[in-house]
């Protein structure tokens, strides 16, 4: 009901209030004069009732001023924001650009392109082993492995399981990397990785202490299989760090410099889900 609607409907009332007033009075009573007795209220009543119709719009413009005032205080401090990045951009995200935050298997090429020497595969930095050099740094693992014939194959498929990144070189070393962006290990996954590692191994002729499981996360969690060393994006974005401080093709340095500040904003968001109680996607294996 609105104010108007209100006012009209308590006048009424109150002149049937009155109405009954001078029936009650009886023996022929003059409405009128008993209606005139209370006029004064009746003028109270309707100027309480403008009153109050007059204090609500006032109120009403006063909480809408208000709200202007902090829309027009948020949108200033939007721009002072959005001019104190023009010469930074720190909010830019290739990743979200090309919306493959989350995405597994571009997370598997780009570590490939990092990894990989050959020039004629995923290796198009044209840094040779540098970046598996500075990777093997992180892992603690011999700087060795850099200087064979390596390969980087992605989705290397095994009996039991399908590795994300295979690095190898016959008779020297294996490395399986199993990769995760949001997803969690799916049920004994790198228990059957595992497995299909060994396998792999014996393929190739690779020693028993050259055999090794990494387990990339974007926190770096452990997994399931205690054989599987674990790794975060996060340290990952570190070497991606070091890399682009020392390649000299501009446009390979500028690219991993980049990826590595994409990842720890990826790396950050997450730890901040986790702080917050909010869970990521489903298992997948």
């Amino acid at each position: 009901m609105t104010l108007d609607q209100d006012h009209q409907r308590l006048t009424q009332v109150f002149g049937e209030l009155l109405q009954g007033h001078a029936r009650k009075l009886g023996s022929g009573g003059d409405s009128q004069s008993h209606a005139a007795k209370f006029a004064p209220l009746r003028n109270d009543l309707s100027a309480a009732a403008r009153h109050r119709q007059n204090q609500a719009a006032h109120d009403n413009t006063r909480r809408s001023a208000q709200f202007s005032a902090l829309i027009d205080g948020f949108l200033d401090q939007i721009e002072l924001w959005r001019k104190a990045q023009e010469s930074t951009a720190e909010e830019f995200n290739l990743f979200d650009v090309l919306d493959v935050a989350g995405d597994e298997v571009r997370h598997s090429r780009l570590l490939a392109w990092l990894l990989d020497r050959r020039l004629e595969k995923a290796g198009t930095h044209a840094q040779g082993n540098l970046g598996f050099r500075l990777f093997l740094e992180e892992l603690k693992l011999p700087s060795s492995y850099a200087e064979a014939n390596y390969w980087v194959w992605r989705e290397r498929s095994g009996d039991e399981s399908r590795v994300d990144v295979e690095i190898a070189a016959r008779g020297q070393f294996l490395i399986h990397i199993e990769n995760k962006i949001h997803s969690e290990e799916g049920p004994d996954q790198t228990v059957r990785e595992w497995a299909d590692l060994v396998k792999r191994a014996n393929e190739l002729a690779i020693p028993s202490g050259a055999m090794h499981g990494v387990f990339l996360t974007l926190n770096g969690i452990p997994a399931e299989n205690p054989k599987f060393q674990s790794l975060s994006w996060r340290t990952v974005a570190g070497v991606f760090a070091q890399f682009a401080a020392v390649v000299q093709p501009p446009e390979v340095k500028v690219f991993a410099a980049h990826c590595a500040r994409a990842l720890r904003i990826s790396c950050a968001e997450k730890t901040s889900k986790e702080r917050n109680g909010e869970h990521d996607e489903e298992s997948i294996q």
